[in-house]
Formats: structure tokens, sequence, C-alpha cells
């Protein structure tokens, strides 16, 4: 059997608020107080970023049950406004160090959604135009803001497609359209 090559896309601000949420680390609340991370949070958060990388590219073969290979992982957002992210140090050079390409928007104004602009854009140069030779798709996220992606996916690829999120941050709508509930 031929290995299948997956490449990862990262909706790197929802990854980021979503391990603050599993730290129960209540973003505004300690921005309306001017607390900061503690230190044991600051060493949990470098931990992960450092185990990171090993979970997607050990835990991602694993978890197919064919023989794959992840080609590639690429993580988007607009890393300097990341919440406590001045207390982390260079998030970018540490995705980059673990083999996680970093993409950041570069935006004029305040826009919630460019990097998920920017990783929609990606996907569909990587896989349409330029024809990337993987076989699986496996974006991070749970934002409904990718069905969209999902159902053009869907409509003209032959490649699968999976969304990888952390369990309380998936959208219940991917489960609730039908197009999306079977896979």
């Amino acid at each position: 059997m031929k290995k299948k090559n997956i490449g990862v896309y990262l909706d790197f601000d929802n990854i980021w608020g979503g391990l603050l949420r599993e730290l129960r680390i209540d973003i505004e609340d300690r921005r309306k107080k001017g607390i900061s991370l503690l230190p044991v949070e600051v060493e949990a958060l470098k931990e992960f970023l450092n185990k990171l990388s090993s979970f997607i590219y050990e835990g991602l073969t694993n978890f197919f049950s064919f023989r794959s290979n992840v080609r590639y992982v690429k993580a988007f957002a607009v890393f300097s406004k990341l919440p406590f992210i001045t207390q982390i140090g260079e998030i970018q050079t540490l995705l980059h160090n673990s083999g996680i390409e970093p993409f950041t928007s570069f935006i004029a104004k305040d826009t919630k959604d460019a990097s998920d602009r920017a990783l929609i854009l990606e996907v569909v140069e990587d896989i349409f135009f330029n024809q990337l030779p993987v076989d699986i798709i496996v974006i991070g996220s749970g934002d409904i803001d990718f069905y969209p992606l999902v159902s053009f996916f869907y409509e003209h690829s032959n490649k699968d497609l999976y969304i990888l999120s952390f369990k309380n941050s998936l959208s219940h709508t991917y489960s609730d359209i039908p197009l999306t509930a079977s896979r």
C-alpha cells in the first residue's frame, strides 16, 4: 500500500485560545484585572509548544491506520496579537525550530479573520494550483469559519479532509450539516 501524505494547516489563533481555555485561563478577566500569566502557566504553555510538533507528526501518523507521513505543518496567526504572547517569547522561532512553518497575516488594521483567510487561500493554492503531493488535509481549528473551504474541498477534490480541534472547541455545526456529518 502506498504511503499517504498529510498536509496540516493550523489556525493558531484558535489553537492558542483553545489551549488557554483548557488551562482555564480567562483572557478577558485577566485583561480587566491586569493579571499576567503565572510562571507555572508560562512553563505549561512552553511545554505545549515544545510537544506540539511531535504530537502532530507522530500523533497523526499513528491516528491513521494506514501508512502515512506528515509532509508539512503550517501555522497561521497574527502572532504578535496572541494573548500573553510576550511572556512566552519568540513563538514563531519556537514553532519554526520544531518543524512548524509559521505564517503571519500582515494587516494594516485589526482584522479578526485575517489568518483564517490566509489559511484558506494557502490550502487552495497548495492543493488546487500547486498540486502539492498530499492525500489528506488536516485543518487544526474548531471554527465554522472554515465550512466554505470544507464544502469547496469536498466538491472539487478527491482528497480526504479532517478537522482537528479541542473537544469543546469544535463547532457543533459541522455535525449538523449533512455534507460533513458523515465525514
